[in-house]
């Protein structure tokens, strides 16, 4: 066989591996919000620690602040279609659903408060020397009541907010 054939199919076989080595970045390790950077930690002062834990398809993220502690497991059995699961949290028992796009893990978690849905969507991603995680967060608020005398729902609240965690040595 032509080596230059034989360079191509070997490329042809390691490259997508690599590809997809690139898109999905290790997130494990333990992770301490910069407060002097991170938009939620003018709502709530405490520190928060996030622990994440990534084998292959799976993730557990542990989040701590203060005395308050929340655990959320993901699996990805099926990329697109991704699987509802249940998180530690109050959810309203749709579970939370994981997927990747590129290098960001995505997560939407549903919520209810006072009867009302709520919806956090999380977009975690790493800088290129892997230091630093950025989670942009938007919580989506649907507010369930009627304008005038039975007019049209308003938009849901969105919240925006961006945080910065530090890789924990």
């Amino acid at each position: 066989m032509n080596p230059l054939i034989r360079l191509a199919a070997v490329a042809a076989l390691v490259f997508p591996a690599a590809l997809d080595a690139q898109q999905k970045p290790d997130l494990s390790g333990r992770w301490v919000m910069d407060m002097t950077r991170s938009q939620s930690s003018q709502g709530d002062p405490r520190p928060v620690t996030i622990v994440i834990t990534q084998r292959g398809d799976n993730v557990q993220i542990e989040t701590i602040r203060g005395d308050e502690h929340h655990v959320a497991g993901y699996s990805l059995e099926n990329e697109e279609k991704p699987k509802a699961i249940g998180t530690s949290g109050s959810n309203t028992g749709t579970g939370t659903i994981m997927k990747w796009d590129g290098g960001q893990l995505i997560t939407w978690t549903p919520y209810s408060i006072n009867d009302k849905p709520l919806t956090v969507v999380e977009r975690r991603s790493l800088s290129p020397d892997g230091s630093e995680m950025t989670v942009e967060r938007t919580v989506t608020v649907q507010h369930g009541y009627e304008r005038g005398g039975g007019g049209s729902s308003p938009p849901d609240s969105n919240h925006p907010a961006r945080d910065v965690f530090i890789k924990a040595r």
